[in-house]
């Protein structure tokens, strides 16, 4: 699996925005990202979130031997270091 991890916004790092992003993704036999489905957290954070994801690649998964499409759910934590 290749993860590129989403950048900080500095808008929201500068405005002390935290939080979780959720995104329910659709991941294709080839183990690419076919579908983006839904989207929840802090607005400011989402954008960051969808623009890294979009790059990911997943391994594929099988079902008895045949790669099959997935819906899962990935969660990106945005904190600020005290």
């Amino acid at each position: 699996m290749n993860q590129v991890r989403p950048v900080y916004p500095p808008d929201a790092k500068a405005a002390g925005q935290q939080g979780t992003v959720r995104l329910r993704v659709v991941v294709a036999e080839n183990g690419t990202l076919k579908e983006i489905r839904d989207v929840t957290g802090p607005f400011p954070l989402i954008e960051s979130t969808v623009e890294a994801i979009r790059q990911w690649t997943w391994k594929p998964t099988e079902l008895d031997g045949v790669p099959v499409a997935v819906i899962t759910d990935i969660d990106v934590n945005y904190a600020l270091s005290k």
